[in-house]
């Protein structure tokens, strides 16, 4: 692909003027994209000058009014007889409130994991495949082991040294997921 614009839809004009003065995708592409996100843009052009075609790729663009809006630009790569790429055919759409909504679970989930590691009473949870999801640092404190060596894993697979506890442990849990305890309580 030579990286020469056969078309670009006018809705475009709302992030540039002039459209008429971009002649490839590249200056284009610089001339709408936040700074941010040039490393993106590059690779995404570095990969087209390889004939790959990336399938989607995410970046921010500059409004004429000065916002800063998000952008999913989905590609579909056009082919010759020989099956070589010879251009793409790409769509993009705003995806600015996924992307707020995106960072908002991500500050709510941290806002959570400090608070849970802050109380200072051991807290942990298994999923019901009874490997550990998530464990606070008085948990860890109480296991003596790194937080890296729990999650994800069995009591038998995490604390495995603590063999005379094992047994108990996993009598709790019975109970627990059988639904005769909601919740366990060690001493």
């Amino acid at each position: 692909p030579t990286g020469k614009i056969n078309y670009i839809s006018p809705s475009v004009s709302e992030y540039t003027t002039g459209l008429d003065k971009h002649e490839n995708v590249k200056d284009l592409l610089y001339d709408i994209v936040y700074e941010n996100d040039f490393e993106i843009i590059e690779k995404y052009i570095d990969s087209l000058s390889k004939g790959i075609v990336l399938p989607s790729v995410e970046y921010r663009v500059k409004t004429l009014d000065g916002n800063i809006v998000w952008i999913e630009q989905i590609n579909s790569p056009n082919f010759d007889n020989n099956v070589q790429v010879i251009g793409i055919k790409g769509i993009c759409r705003d995806i600015t409130s996924k992307k707020k909504r995106e960072k908002d679970l991500h500050d709510t989930k941290q806002f959570l994991n400090t608070l849970i590691d802050t109380v200072p009473i051991p807290i942990y949870f298994k999923d019901k495949n009874r490997k550990y999801k998530i464990c606070n640092k008085a948990f860890v404190d109480l296991c003596q082991i790194n937080k890296e060596d729990i999650i994800g894993k069995s009591v038998e697979e995490s604390l495995g040294y603590i063999d005379e506890s094992i047994d108990f442990i996993k009598e709790k849990d019975d109970l627990l997921y059988s639904g005769k305890e909601s919740f366990q309580e060690y001493e």
